[in-house]
């Protein structure tokens, strides 16, 4: 017995398994920056590590970060309110990668029921 190549009909859709890239999303909140070289965002959801000393994070946080306008200084800890727009990983706390930053007047987090309070 001889078997013949099967041939696909050429109207047959050729599905191929790409992996989905995550959608942005914007979190805003606190961004904390309690030592040089390590800022933190903590909004609804929970907190995420912008950048952390001693840690090659490439997320692009060094090329978005805005500058901290309004920023407090309390006893050595610098904190503001800001939004980020990227991708998070909040299993591990971690942003991923970030499109864009930028600072948000320290009322918007301080009006917010959701956020934790200073």
């Amino acid at each position: 017995m001889r078997l013949l190549p099967l041939a696909l009909p050429a109207a047959l859709p050729v599905v191929l398994a790409l992996p989905l890239a995550a959608a942005a999303e914007t979190y805003c909140g606190w961004i904390d920056n309690p030592v040089p070289g390590s800022e933190y965002l903590t909004d609804r959801f929970g907190s995420l590590v912008l950048s952390e000393q001693g840690l090659d994070i490439p997320n692009n946080w060094a090329n978005t970060a805005p500058a901290l306008e309004g920023a407090v200084d309390a006893y050595g800890i610098h904190y503001s309110c800001g939004c980020v727009t990227g991708t998070a990983d909040f299993d591990a706390g971690v942003m991923l990668w970030i499109e864009s930053a930028s600072a948000q007047p320290l009322s918007a987090c301080e009006n917010d029921p959701n956020l934790p309070g200073r």
